[in-house]
């Protein structure tokens, strides 16, 4: 066999890999939940949901955090929506805003713990979005755009 027929069959056989693996990865990548989001000085991060223990009707409880860091004088106001992952349309369970006030800077969680609900047969693929503006010597930012958290199925 030549060596010219060798090389043009690594080629082919590393260009084919390489589309394989670039078909593969490219979804996962732009699937990726944002890990965090800045504007005007703060920071906020979603953290993907958890469980944290049974209501006394024996439901699961959910906990959805969101860490947020912002340098002094600035206050957030943060729209959070907890929601349930579907194939065509996702389920918004609850949406709420929340203000936090950052005098001295620093970072603070808001937490929210909710019963899981029961959407379908089967498992729920629990996530939340946040997205937010910050206030600073009397002038608000708009919103950011909606960042998501990672999903977490949980079963019901």
């Amino acid at each position: 066999m030549s060596r010219t027929l060798k090389h043009s069959r690594r080629g082919r056989a590393a260009a084919i890999l390489s589309a394989t693996v670039t078909a593969v990865a490219l979804p996962v990548i732009l699937a990726s939940p944002a890990q965090a989001v800045s504007i005007g000085g703060c920071t906020a991060s979603p953290v993907r949901p958890y469980v944290v223990g049974l209501n006394p009707s024996g439901n699961k409880l959910v906990r959805y955090d969101v860490n947020v860091t912002c340098s002094p004088g600035r206050s957030v106001q943060l729209n959070q929506q907890v929601r349930e992952e579907d194939t065509f349309t996702d389920d918004t369970i609850v949406s709420r805003y929340v203000n936090r006030s950052f005098a001295n800077g620093g970072t603070q969680q808001i937490s929210y713990t909710r019963t899981l609900p029961n959407t379908e047969l089967g498992d729920e693929e629990m996530y939340q979005r946040i997205r937010f503006r910050v206030t600073s010597n009397g002038v608000t930012s708009p919103f950011t755009g909606w960042h998501k958290s990672a999903v977490r199925t949980i079963a019901n």
